[in-house]
């Protein structure tokens, strides 16, 4: 009896395992048929990027390559036909055409534009933090060159750089101090240009030279301010001294 007990345990046991042991494999099958799946897809969609990112390259170069710089309605066609590449935004060659736009505006003269074209690159967060901060600071000092900026406003948009990319926060700080000094604000522009001259984690040693020889040459516009008030003053106390003594003698 007890033998025959044993014997359906030991058969419903396998039952179970046996179960089990179907359930797990089809679970392996499904996860292997989905890696597949999943690994199909990727490869498709790398594929696809592939052939977005020649497509984008190809109309780049065309477009490039039919421009005829002395003819406005040419320029213009070209620009429109970049941008497309642009706007769409589907392939790293984007921010290679609104490189390219902003370089065309800058030819023929079209600054304001130009520096429209590297703020849109500077505020797309997709691209590069590096790649936004260079672009950034050289739409900057574009519209200060070109007067579409005034200090005051640079120096605001200065601030907004932060330290975590050490060389443009470096390049931004010494332009932001050399504009401090431009509206009065000498030492407040020593200050900040001492800052990065002595900032070691900078990583540029030609960065900290150039902002050391900055702050030495504000040093210097304020010891000599400094001079010039008190020779002024002491002038006008002499001027005043001199006119009291020619009243008193009449």
């Amino acid at each position: 009896m007890s033998d025959i007990l044993n014997e359906v345990i030991d058969q419903e046991n396998n039952e179970k395992v046996y179960k089990l042991s179907t359930f797990f494999i089809k679970i392996i099958i499904i996860i292997g048929i989905f890696a597949i799946l999943v690994a199909i897809f990727f490869s498709w969609q790398k594929n696809e990027k592939i052939e977005i990112a020649k497509q984008d390259s190809d109309d780049l170069m065309n477009a490039l390559h039919k421009i005829n710089w002395d003819n406005k309605e040419s320029i213009e066609s070209t620009i429109a036909d970049i941008n497309k590449i642009a706007d769409a935004d589907k392939s790293a060659y984007a921010i290679f055409a609104r490189l390219y736009i902003g370089m065309i505006e800058s030819i023929t003269n079209s600054s304001s534009r130009c520096i429209i074209e590297y703020k849109k690159i500077a505020n797309n967060t997709k691209y590069d933090k590096t790649l936004r901060d260079f672009v950034w600071f050289s739409a900057i000092s574009g519209e200060l060159k070109y007067d579409l900026i005034k200090p005051q406003e640079a120096i605001k948009e200065l601030e907004k750089f932060d330290n975590s990319n050490k060389p443009f926060y470096a390049s931004a700080s010494i332009l932001h101090a050399i504009l401090l000094s431009e509206i009065g604000k000498t030492d407040e522009a020593y200050s900040l240009a001492k800052k990065i001259a002595d900032d070691k984690t900078i990583g540029v040693s030609k960065i900290n030279n150039i902002a050391d020889k900055i702050r030495i040459y504000f040093k210097y516009n304020k010891d000599f301010t400094k001079n010039t008030d008190s020779q002024t003053n002491n002038r006008n106390i002499n001027l005043n001294n001199q006119n009291i003594l020619h009243k008193e003698e009449k």
